[in-house]
């Protein structure tokens, strides 16, 4: 009678372990891309909304500040004199504006005073939610050669955003041959 080899079983022990902690590790991964996946996408789409906001939000005082130009031959140096179209502090945004010569800026900056509570797993810890938040940048100019059948200034319009999360103010947007152009670091995403 032969004896079993348990130097053998013991190798084949350790080959199945192996394997099994291999699987393992991989359900786990797939289990993490699933679940973090749709963690993360819906975390995307909460900021890609909240920047929606900032971006209607000074789409609106654009308009807003062409509808003054046009009846008072000048633009607004508050949000007050435009009639209070949005509130100037929302949850996650500060809006201002800022008045040059032929042209007004209006601001839609992250706020840098509110966190989230973010988590990973059992751990908790406070996070701006500035670092999500773009920044955003709207101008309004007169152009001085150009006149509308009633006699009046015509004014054009641009909308930029913040290449990349950023609570800091950013550049104004110019002119150049009677076209806005949006300040370096942004993206124009409208007029």
């Amino acid at each position: 009678m032969s004896r079993p080899n348990r130097r053998g079983n013991i190798a084949l022990n350790w080959v199945k372990l192996v394997a099994l902690f291999i699987l393992a590790g991989f359900g786990i991964e797939v289990l993490k891309y699933i679940v973090l996946g749709n963690f993360i996408s819906a975390s995307n789409r909460v900021y890609r909304a909240r920047n929606s906001e900032a971006k209607t939000q000074v789409a609106t005082l654009n308009r807003f500040q062409e509808f003054f130009y046009l009846e008072k031959d000048g633009f607004a140096n508050t949000i007050d004199a435009l009639g209070n179209p949005i509130k100037t502090q929302t949850e996650y945004f500060n809006y201002s504006l800022q008045v040059g010569e032929n042209a007004v800026f209006n601001y839609g900056m992250p706020r840098t005073d509110i966190y989230e509570m973010a988590s990973w797993g059992f751990l908790f810890w406070k996070r701006s939610t500035s670092r999500t938040l773009k920044s955003y940048v709207g101008g309004v100019f007169a152009i001085a050669e150009s006149v509308s059948e009633n006699g009046k200034q015509q004014t054009v319009s641009v909308l930029c955003e913040s290449a990349k999360p950023n609570f800091s103010k950013i550049g104004k947007p110019r002119l150049e041959n009677d076209q806005p152009i949006c300040p370096e670091g942004t993206v124009q995403i409208g007029y």
